[in-house]
């Protein structure tokens, strides 16, 4: 029998339009679990340095969070 692989969401966030629909019903879902799953998820597809970059910390405090 195959064991079944691990669905990894970050692999399908390509595109900035992807990643916004993506938190976007996150957001909407009102769990706020979820959204900081899914926050995750996009620094996970984005990389650490361009979050880093994108967000202006440092890369110790961005990990911090």
């Amino acid at each position: 029998m195959n064991k079944p692989t691990e669905f990894n969401p970050a692999s399908y966030l390509d595109s900035d339009e992807v990643i916004a629909e993506y938190l976007k019903l996150a957001l909407a879902s009102g769990d706020t679990n979820l959204l900081l799953v899914a926050i995750g998820d996009v620094a996970k597809a984005r990389g650490k340095d361009q979050n880093v970059r994108d967000t202006g910390l440092n890369r110790e405090t961005f990990t911090k969070l």
